[in-house]
């Protein structure tokens, strides 16, 4: 056996700040030098995985898998990264909005 801690892994339902709650398999994941609490969320077909830092966790409540799951499917998901986000109208500010396409920046490239 490894000397290191055994690397945690547990069901949960995540109570965090901001009155929002999240369900499914609770592990740790570090990125860069910091530790996120990892929850991967069974939704039906599909599963995604939300990281939260220490200080958006309230409470977290172990559970056994299938209350988890259950839990899971209650709670409203996420916007995830592949939805198409909803046209947000101009601010009224009389000044208008233009595409990155129409501006002229010299030549054939933008610049970033």
């Amino acid at each position: 056996m490894s000397g290191g801690a055994p690397k945690f892994e547990a069901w949960a339902v995540v109570e965090l700040f901001g009155h929002q709650r999240v369900a499914g398999k609770v592990s740790e994941q570090t990125i860069g030098s910091e530790t996120f609490l990892r929850v991967d969320v069974p939704n039906g077909e599909s599963e995604y995985t939300r990281l939260f830092g220490k200080g958006a966790i309230y409470c977290i409540n172990l559970c056994d898998e299938a209350t988890a799951r259950s839990a899971a499917g209650y709670i409203r998901p996420p916007l995830r990264a592949y939805e198409p986000l909803p046209q947000i109208a101009a601010p009224e500010s009389g000044v208008p909005v233009r595409a990155q396409e129409d501006y002229d920046f010299g030549d054939d490239e933008p610049p970033f």
